[in-house]
């Protein structure tokens, strides 16, 4: 069902408040890989950095180099730090807490900001302890998503989920925590798990979308109605329903084609076979395409629809490049993707896998989709001012340094500056 909603009305909130003149404030990044953090924080760190904040960043580092050495042109200074992001070895995870305290203890920075689950335990741990034999060191842990851990119904997740909890609670036992999602759904769950009291917790939509490198884009002209996912190859983001969808609207629709285009992460127990992915590849209509460089060139401006059938995400930032590119989306109604499409005006949300009607609500969406050409670029449009609205790098590096500042200032207890509910940054409930 549409609804009657402009996202033109929502509104435009800037908070900065910056160091003072001459003054560097040094911030460490935690985070669990470089190639990540280059494609998720980099071009916000800049915008940070350009606010007087010296950011170093804490972190794997490739074999290669070659992300390490784009986080340093970019003038940061790298502290490798080996992290198994996934791995249970306590005596590793150990080691790399006794590191980080010397690192903490001897540099004194300002404020931690750790991303990711392991980072944020390992790294509030760390921070609390030298604070509490010296200078405070502010700390901002910032949840990428709750992801495998909280939307998987595997055993492995199933019997973390009460550690983790557990662990974390120890971890944010002290006022000087202050936890960030990026969406309000993770906020409730954050707080329903009574992990930090409500002012302590804020939500800031994402990292920030630089809008000159996705920029909106004309429709294809081919009469092949081209339909593409950009994610990894994991089975938490909904490939399989999605190939089954695809079939359904093929039979209906000859002219429609499916691009799979993302790696798999052996890494992440849900990863799909690499088998599987050929097999999908030699069915008539779909394509994985694997990796690829620069999304709105080789895909975007390929594409007429773009689709994320996701179990659960933080804020999906695969939705958000399309969406900038002005091309409408078609999503599950979990959290996150219903952050990024808002039904009848954005895209068209189905519903979730557990729900059992998710195969047929993908092909219903996209079949509504890939036969009306006014839908399409209704929605495109709108998804392209919503973008620029709330979710653009400027939008976004004002307000998160905006929360630097009231917490180096000690002045976040309570919302953080300029928040509102429905707006990017929200504070508490």
């Amino acid at each position: 069902m549409e609804q009657n909603m402009d996202v033109r009305t929502v509104p435009r909130r800037s908070f900065v408040t910056e160091p003072a003149a001459g003054v560097s404030t040094r911030v460490v990044f935690f985070v669990s890989e470089d190639w990540w953090f280059c494609l998720h924080w980099l071009n916000l760190a800049k915008r940070l950095a350009e606010r007087g904040y010296r950011i170093t960043v804490i972190c794997n580092t490739g074999a290669s180099g070659a992300d390490r050495a784009r986080i340093e042109r970019a003038g940061f200074e790298v502290v490798p730090l080996k992290l198994d992001r996934s791995g249970l070895n306590i005596l590793n995870d150990f080691r790399i807490a006794s590191a980080l305290v010397k690192y903490l203890r001897r540099e004194r920075p300002a404020l931690i900001h750790c991303v990711g689950m392991k980072p944020i335990l390992i790294g509030t741990l760390a921070a609390r302890l030298v604070g509490a034999f010296g200078p405070p060191i502010r700390i901002l842990d910032h949840f990428a998503g709750l992801g495998y851990l909280f939307s998987s119904s595997h055993l492995k997740a199933r019997l973390l989920r009460p550690l983790v909890m557990l662990g974390m609670r120890a971890a944010f036992a002290g006022h000087e925590v202050h936890l960030v999602t990026m969406n309000p759904t993770d906020r409730d769950v954050l707080m329903r798990w009574q992990l930090r009291r409500a002012g302590h917790v804020h939500v800031i939509g994402g990292t920030g979308l630089d809008l000159a490198r996705y920029p909106a884009l004309p429709f294809p002209k081919s009469e092949t109605v081209t339909i593409a996912i950009t994610t990894r190859m994991i089975e938490d983001k909904g490939l399989a329903p999605l190939v089954e969808a695809f079939r359904r609207v093929r039979a209906k629709l000859p002219h429609v084609e499916l691009l799979l285009v993302g790696e798999r992460d052996g890494r992440n127990p849900t990863a799909i076979p690499r088998d599987q992915l050929e097999a999908w590849s030699r069915e008539p209509g779909i394509t994985w395409l694997g990796h690829v460089d620069r999304v709105a060139e080789e895909v975007w401006a390929r594409a007429h629809i773009a689709v994320l059938p996701s179990r659960r995400e933080g804020l999906p930032v695969s939705l958000l490049e399309a969406a900038a590119c002005g091309r409408p989306m078609v999503a599950t109604d979990v959290p996150g993707c219903r952050d990024v499409v808002i039904d009848g005006v954005t895209g068209l949300l189905v519903p979730p896998e557990e729900s059992g009607e998710l195969v047929q609500g993908l092909a219903d969406a996209l079949e509504r989709l890939a036969a009306s050409d006014d839908l399409r670029r209704r929605f495109g449009a709108a998804a392209r001012e919503m973008v620029e609205t709330r979710y653009s790098l400027s939008v976004i590096s004002d307000h998160v340094a905006g929360l630097y500042r009231s917490l180096i200032d000690g002045s976040a207890e309570g919302s953080a500056p300029g928040s509102t509910r429905g707006t990017v940054v929200e504070a508490g409930g």
